[in-house]
């Protein structure tokens, strides 16, 4: 870059409008000196400007995910070129086993980092509390999938007023049977769905899914092998309903489904079949 281009975006880094200053920290290929100037502008709106820039310094980045402003150190920590010591942090979240340093990483400011400590088998009960109530949806939802919190953390959890969390909790391998029955009347369809595909989903929960008004949920409590034979009871295979055919093939597909709906299954699909051949030799 030539002498009268520097000079000249020095120049722009003191204008009093702060648009132009906008519009500098989002060109590309800035100088390091310039980027420095920019990286401790009085407006975090050009801060955050420049940490989304896809040319910024990684060092500038840095810098920049220790800003006092939210807002850019969000945009650096989502920076496709975030500094390795993010990395760092992630691997260590991962992989610490002591407690006073995952305790530490559990209040980074990364929601990345966060979100690796609760995939960490070592982490103590009180570090688990803290992230039940982290800000960030992905930290509350990656509690639910990879931990085994007290059973009261479990309850703030499935009563969490974010649907995410919540469906973190309903495809969960750990949690209890109470939390997934809590869950089964969910005013979610997407979680209520999701409970009926957990297999840890219990028999008397899949009976009352069996009745939802909601044809992806009955078909999916369909295709759970651990859906007992009264559940399908509440099935209907009616050739007039658009997602009959889906149901049946759930419940064709089901090793565990009583022999006689199988039939009717295998019977309906049948004609289903004949239908579309025909269809298509017409």
């Amino acid at each position: 870059m030539d002498f009268k281009s520097v000079l000249s975006q020095l120049q722009r880094t003191q204008d009093k409008k702060v648009e132009t200053r906008i519009n500098l920290a989002s060109e590309k290929h800035l100088s390091l000196n310039i980027q420095q100037i920019l990286s401790n502008d009085e407006s975090p709106i050009v801060r955050r400007t420049l940490a989304l820039n896809p040319t910024v310094s990684p060092n500038i980045l840095a810098c920049l995910q220790s800003d006092e402003s939210k807002t850019v150190k969000d945009a650096a920590a989502h920076h496709s070129s975030a500094p390795p010591l993010v990395q760092q942090k992630v691997d260590a979240a991962l992989f610490a086993r002591e407690p006073v340093l995952l305790r530490k990483l559990a209040q980074d400011n990364d929601v990345r980092v966060r979100f690796a400590v609760t995939q960490n088998k070592a982490m103590p009960a009180d570090v688990i509390s803290m992230l039940v109530r982290d800000p960030d949806a992905m930290v509350r939802g990656g509690v639910a999938i990879h931990c085994n919190p007290p059973f009261e953390e479990w309850v703030s959890l499935l009563k969490d007023a974010d649907v995410s969390v919540r469906l973190a909790v309903a495809s969960s391998a750990h949690a209890p049977s109470i939390a997934l029955s809590v869950l089964a009347y969910d005013i979610a369809p997407d979680v209520r769905l999701t409970v009926a595909e957990n297999s840890k989903t219990s028999p008397r929960v899949l009976i009352s899914l069996a009745q939802d008004k909601v044809a992806q949920i009955v078909c999916a409590v369909a295709a759970n092998a651990k859906t007992p034979a009264e559940a399908f009871k509440h099935m209907k295979l009616d050739s007039s309903v658009k997602e009959c055919q889906q149901l049946a093939k759930a419940i064709y597909s089901n090793a565990h489904a009583p022999g006689e709906i199988k039939a009717d299954a295998r019977e309906l699909l049948t004609k289903f079949n004949e239908k579309i051949l025909f269809t298509k030799i017409r």
